[in-house]
C-alpha cells in the first residue's frame, strides 16, 4: 500500500510538463501534494504475547527452567509445568487483552496504546526511526517472544515494545513501513520542487 502511494507520487510528477504554459499552470495549482495523498493509513496492531508482564515472563522462565528432554530434539520436560499453570496462564491473557498495551504501526508512526481504550502512552514518527533492535530476556523463548527497542536518529532509545510475539515479522514490518515512509518522502519533495519550477513568477 505504502509502495502505491510511492508510484502515485512519482506519476503525479511525471503529469508535470516543464514548459510554463496555462495548462502547466493549472496543472500545477491542481497538483496533489504529498500531505493530501498519504493520509495515516493503519498498517499493522500487534498485541504483546504475557510475556510482557512481570508474571507472564516469570512462568516463561518456569517453563524454560529445566534441561532434560522425553526426545534428543523434543521440548523441554519441564514444559508439562504448562499444564497446571494454564488457568493462570490464560487469566493473565485476557487481562493482557483488557488492561494490557497493543502496538500500532501506520505509515507515519509507530505507538503504544492502551487496548482498551485505546489511549496512545507513546508514539515515534517513522521518520525518526533509525534502528530497530531485538533483545531477548529469559522467559521470551517459551512464547517466542522478545522486546522491540525503537532507536531513533540520534542513537537514543525511544521506546520498547515489550513481549512481541513473533518479533521478527513485526520489525520486518517496522522496517518496510520506515523504508517506504523515507521513499514517499524523496518522491514528495521531487513533485514539490518541479512545481515550484513550473509556477509563474
Amino acid at each position: 500500500m505504502l509502495l502505491a502511494k510511492t508510484h502515485q507520487l512519482e506519476a503525479s510528477l511525471q503529469d508535470i510538463p516543464d514548459s510554463k504554459t496555462k495548462d502547466t499552470q493549472q496543472m500545477g495549482q491542481q497538483a496533489i501534494t504529498g500531505n493530501d495523498l498519504i493520509r495515516e493509513t493503519l498498517i499493522m496492531i500487534e498485541y504483546p504475547s504475557i510475556a510482557a508482564i512481570p508474571l507472564g515472563r516469570a512462568l516463561g522462565r518456569l517453563y524454560e527452567s529445566g534441561t532434560a528432554r522425553l526426545l534428543k530434539n523434543g521440548p523441554k520436560l519441564s514444559y508439562i509445568l504448562a499444564l497446571p499453570t494454564a488457568p493462570l496462564g490464560a487469566l493473565l491473557y485476557v487481562w493482557q487483552k483488557l488492561v494490557g498495551d497493543r502496538y500500532v504501526l501506520t505509515n507515519q508512526t509507530l505507538s503504544i496504546q492502551t487496548a482498551f481504550k485505546r489511549r496512545t502512552k507513546q508514539s515515534v514518527r517513522l521518520d525518526e526511526i533509525s534502528e530497530v533492535q531485538p533483545h531477548s530476556q529469559t522467559g521470551d523463548t517459551f512464547f517466542h517472544s522478545a522486546d522491540l527497542a525503537i532507536i531513533d536518529n540520534h542513537a537514543e532509545q525511544r521506546i520498547v515494545l515489550a513481549g512481541v510475539k513473533e518479533p521478527k515479522a513485526f520489525r520486518n514490518a517496522i522496517q518496510q513501513a520506515v523504508a517506504a515512509r523515507a521513499q514517499i518522502a524523496i518522491a514528495t519533495a521531487r513533485i514539490e520542487s518541479r512545481k515550484a519550477q513550473t509556477t509563474p513568477e
